[in-house]
């Protein structure tokens, strides 16, 4: 530990006259800021792929197969995305990753057939593969220890209100003004995010950044290393295989059943994500908040049940009341399960290789989300109920996992310490 760390410890001691500040650095505003804003654009897609890929005359029956592409690109490229964002810096993997994101949208405006649509689909997964591991390891790089629950609370928390938010947006603008704008919209709104995180210092330590590893299968070794030196990290990892899974047949699931099961407008289908992030706003900080002071696993179990028996629950809805009602409580079983299981990741992940692991923990979430993908189509035509079935069983099994096999690394006191034995790192506010 260096001197300076030293020292920054002892101001933080209970009695000691420099008490710890609760407040967040500018470079995290920053990227918090600039989340919401991406996923803005992002977002906006929701409503409307279904509807714009009919025009194209893409059917349901190939929408999968195409959503499956952004997922194969995602795979392919988080592989270098967390070498990258370790060796060159998570700032700038950031921009880039974001700047493609932007390009694959003023592409999606001009595609006019499925081959098109799928390449600019798969050009959008690699951009958000270069963004992926480099924000999480830069958000964790950002918030002190015993702060990361209200970091991650709070990056989050934007991330998710401007991916949720967005479609109600993304619905109106379709409607009003066709269903190409959404695409402008969003290439715009990715650029205005590249340069809000163009300011951020990367504040990762030098002395860990190694120039050695670059191969694809060093991510994986990062990981394999991580698991070693911490087995609940290796139940998380399978709990993001899971979670991946669900999230393949979340998004599209949830939007054909509003939209051809219940016959729902795509203002009304927007709104009911809106309402979900309304939510999430609501509780999602001091979810994070209150698993600094009493530990992240609690937060974790409850708010699974509780997605697990909304998503149930709404594949029971036959009014457009019944949905907004369940969308409210998904929203507040997401807050309070986001926050603190973003945090309890970063708790086991070796600061110096973050972004590899984190890479090789969203390889696994994204293969997942692949085989999600692959059962939708299935399962939707066998019954349109079923994949919620699924989803709420999944759900479920992951609540029990975490309960049974995962090690809470937070003391009761509101000092969290790494489960390696390391001490509290120590980073400084703006």
């Amino acid at each position: 530990m260096n001197a300076a760390s030293s020292e920054n410890l002892k101001e933080n001691r209970p009695g000691s006259k420099k008490s710890v500040r609760v407040g967040f650095s500018i470079s995290l505003v920053l990227l918090g800021l600039s989340l919401l804003v991406v996923n803005l654009g992002f977002g906006m897609f929701t409503p409307i792929l279904p509807q714009y890929a009919s025009t194209l005359g893409i059917d349901a029956s190939v929408l999968g197969f195409a959503y499956s592409l952004y997922n194969a690109a995602l795979v392919v490229c988080l592989i270098p995305a967390g070498i990258m964002a370790d060796r060159f810096g998570r700032v700038r993997t950031i921009v880039i990753g974001t700047v493609i994101f932007s390009l694959s949208s003023l592409m999606l405006a001009f595609v006019k057939d499925l081959a098109q649509f799928a390449v600019a689909r798969m050009i959008e997964g690699a951009g958000t593969a270069l963004t992926t591991p480099a924000v999480f390891a830069l958000t964790a790089d950002l918030a002190p220890t015993e702060r990361r629950g209200r970091g991650m609370g709070f990056t989050g928390t934007l991330e998710t209100v401007g991916n949720l938010a967005s479609p109600t947006v993304g619905g109106v603008v379709a409607q009003a003004a066709g269903l190409k704008v959404p695409f402008y919209v969003a290439f715009v709104a990715s650029l205005i995010s590249a340069a809000l995180v163009l300011p951020i210092t990367d504040r990762r330590a030098q002395s860990h950044v190694s120039t050695s590893g670059s191969s694809p299968l060093d991510m994986f070794r990062s990981l394999r290393r991580n698991v070693t030196e911490s087995r609940s990290l290796l139940v998380l990892c399978f709990r993001g295989f899971i979670i991946g899974i669900t999230q393949g047949l979340y998004v599209l699931v949830f939007v054909l059943y509003m939209s051809f099961k219940l016959g729902l407008a795509l203002a009304e289908v927007g709104f009911a994500f809106t309402l979900i992030s309304g939510s999430i706003l609501a509780f999602a900080f001091l979810a994070g908040h209150l698993s600094d002071r009493f530990g992240r696993k609690p937060f974790v179990i409850v708010g699974g049940i509780i997605i697990a028996s909304s998503v149930i629950a709404f594949s029971l809805t036959s009014s457009l009341l019944q949905v907004y009602s369940v969308c409210l409580i998904l929203g507040f079983g997401v807050a309070l399960n986001n926050a603190p299981i973003n945090a309890l990741l970063a708790d086991y992940v070796i600061p110096e290789i973050r972004a590899k692991v984190m890479g090789g923990y969203e390889v696994v979430v994204s293969l997942g989300r692949m085989l999600g993908l692959m059962i939708l189509g299935g399962l939707y035509v066998i019954s349109a109920s079923a994949p919620f079935y699924l989803l709420g069983a999944l759900v479920f099994l992951t609540v029990i996992l975490v309960a049974a096999l995962v090690r809470e690394p937070v003391v009761r006191q509101g000092t969290q310490l790494p489960v390696t034995g390391r001490p509290p790192e120590m980073i400084d506010e703006l």
